[in-house]
């Protein structure tokens, strides 16, 4: 397995693995040759048994979390470096060990060490295992007295001439725009793309807003505001002749 380039098997269980074998070779060799003379092996196996049972009952965390990281070391759902998705949030592999694995979060302003019975039980979006590409949205509000016709003609031309998108619509989607939502002080519409890289996708995801801002304003097209008017009585009492 150590000679394998692209194994599916984490070379960091390959000690283990020799571990367990010498341990299996000198208990049956040893059990072996004392039955071979003659030794009865019942009360043994017997007292064994009962030991491990109490260190299984006594250590079930810690086993948990041991054959967990054996779990995620064999399967990989996810390795070092790639981008997940966990309840929402988004963290980026560090590091899988056996008992636990490191994450970082996506401003790699922190690290989270998770239990691996914890990691394993977990739904996770795997984000750029097989393909970093990733179909970003951009959501911008525009006022009812502006045509959707029109604002979504700018932002479709404003996605065809950005850097930040990917163009072969061959393998991935076309820009599109979507209408999403009714809102107090306008109509909510949704840019959906696709980026090359997810890892860059905080940096691109701020830049094409600001560039979508700027567009839309030379078209016309600003974002609403909600707006309070304030209309003030005259409650001066009527004088009489």
């Amino acid at each position: 397995l150590g000679k394998v380039d692209d194994s599916k098997i984490d070379l960091s269980l390959l000690p283990l693995f020799a571990m367990f074998g010498k341990l299996f070779l000198w208990v049956g060799g040893t059990a072996a040759i004392l039955h071979i003379y003659g030794m009865d092996l019942s009360g043994i196996l017997v007292s064994a048994g009962i030991v491990t049972l109490g260190i299984t009952l006594g250590a079930q965390s810690v086993l948990s979390q041991f054959f967990s990281g054996i779990a995620l070391l064999l399967t990989r759902p996810f390795s070092a470096g790639d981008y997940i998705e966990i309840n929402g949030e988004t963290h980026i592999v560090k590091k899988v060990g056996l008992m636990y694995t490191e994450f970082m979060g996506d401003e790699r302003d922190r690290i989270i060490t998770m239990p691996n019975n914890v990691a394993a039980s977990l739904t996770s979006v795997n984000m750029s295992k097989y393909d970093k590409a990733y179909r970003l949205y951009i959501f911008f509000q525009i006022p009812y007295d502006v045509e959707v016709k029109k604002a979504e003609e700018v932002m479709l031309q404003f996605a065809e001439e950005s850097k930040y998108v990917v163009h072969d619509y061959t393998k991935y989607k076309k820009p599109i725009v979507k209408l999403i939502e009714f809102q107090d002080a306008g109509v909510l519409l949704r840019l959906d793309v696709t980026i090359a890289d997810y890892a860059k996708k905080p940096t691109i995801q701020s830049e094409m807003k600001k560039e979508l801002y700027v567009k839309l304003a030379e078209s016309g097209i600003e974002a609403p505001y909600n707006r309070l008017e304030v209309k003030i009585l005259d409650n001066e009492p009527e004088t009489t002749a």
